[in-house]
């Protein structure tokens, strides 16, 4: 029996021609932000009934998530941080 192997699709963004570094920026913004909000929502499903968490790891989840969106506000604003990784 043959195995199939499974195929990723990789999705490629056509990047239209002659567009300028502020229309890079909209058409990179708009798809990393809204990208973001979708994955803290999937972050804030893990307060459903579905899941056991404990104080301490809700807190250091929102304490993680604070200092990135801290660190990339000022890095946005050409602030220079220190960036740690995150680990329970």
């Amino acid at each position: 029996m043959a195995t199939k192997k499974t195929e990723r699709k990789v999705r490629v963004s056509k990047v239209p021609e002659g567009e300028t570094k502020q229309q890079k920026f909209v058409r990179l913004a708009t798809a990393r932000v809204n990208k973001v909000r979708k994955a803290l929502d999937q972050i804030g499903l893990l307060g459903g009934a579905s899941y056991d968490s404990t104080e301490d790891q809700r807190n250091k989840i929102t304490e993680a998530i604070k200092e990135c969106v801290e660190y990339n506000v000022n890095r946005l604003s050409k602030v220079k941080m220190s960036k740690d990784t995150f680990r329970f």
